[in-house]
């Protein structure tokens, strides 16, 4: 394992041990309170990955009062109800010891795509094409940082990278199996004691990989991923999309999604449930 990942993995354990106990500690009204506005967060953050322009006093206010974000339309306010609609789902289905299995992804799918995209809310892709509707956030050309242009140019230009080869996920016929095989892997690691983190992650990048559906298929791996962390004790893991994690995010995640390696997305999310635990503690304290 590498070094950088084992340490952080390291760090995760101890800060859960915290969290863990803070969580015990807390009354129901707290409880309800903190996780109330982690999903607000959640919901806030996962816009933005996904290029809404939101802010998090606007997603509170209007789920609070009703008070309508400025700049979004009716649909883009219909994705984030649908979103905090799936969150809820996934806790309910944890509280009620319901499993995880492809049934209960497709449900969190129909929620996300409820009043938006009910013809397939639910279903798995089926277009022949071999290839989704839309992509989501892996649909996005994220620069690494911001650029600046040199004082004084370079005496020989850079040769420009060719272009990457578009994605071409299995085909619609695959994917029943696929998953299956993915919730099977699940099982296997967790029986084998690696770290939960990991299975998390592994679940995000392969469904990521399947692409199970038409739309939605990185929201559906993010509540995938938070459903077995959720399942083992950790707070709610929020995926951040502000200027520097966004580009980490994305591209560690088409490498993963691409080749098979799934090191440095390993290591962009670990980061990310470490930090998930840390804001959980400064909120719930």
């Amino acid at each position: 394992m590498n070094a950088e990942l084992k340490k952080l993995l390291g760090k995760i354990n101890a800060l859960k041990v915290s969290a863990t106990r803070v969580a015990k500690a807390l009354d129901k009204k707290t409880a309800e309170t903190t996780w109330l506005y982690l999903v607000w967060t959640y919901v806030t953050e996962s816009s933005l990955l996904e290029g809404l322009p939101t802010m998090t006093d606007d997603v509170v206010k209007f789920f609070w009062n009703g008070t309508r974000p400025p700049n979004l339309s009716k649909e883009q306010i219909q994705e984030m109800v649908n979103e905090a609609a799936a969150l809820s789902l996934l806790k309910t289905s944890l509280d009620g010891g319901v499993p995880l299995s492809t049934e209960l992804i497709r449900e969190l799918h129909a929620t996300l795509a409820s009043g938006i995209d009910d013809r397939r809310g639910g279903k798995f892709r089926q277009e022949e094409s071999n290839s989704p509707k839309k992509e989501g956030v892996l649909s996005r050309i994220i620069p690494w940082g911001k650029k600046k242009a040199p004082e004084v140019p370079p005496k020989e230009e850079t040769p420009e990278e060719p272009p990457r080869e578009k994605y071409v996920p299995p085909m619609p016929s695959e994917i029943p199996a696929l998953m299956e095989h993915a919730l099977m892997e699940r099982a296997r690691m967790t029986e084998e004691g690696v770290h939960s983190a990991l299975v998390a992650i592994y679940l995000h990048a392969e469904i990521c990989r399947i692409t199970p559906f038409d739309e939605e298929n990185d929201r559906v791996a993010r509540l995938v991923m938070n459903y077995h962390l959720l399942s083992d004790g950790f707070p709610l893991t929020i995926v951040e999309g502000n200027e520097f994690s966004l580009p980490l995010y994305v591209e560690t995640l088409k490498i993963a999604r691409e080749t098979g390696i799934l090191e440095p997305f390993q290591i962009v999310m670990t980061n990310v449930v470490h930090y998930s635990l840390e804001g959980f503690l400064r909120i719930a304290k």
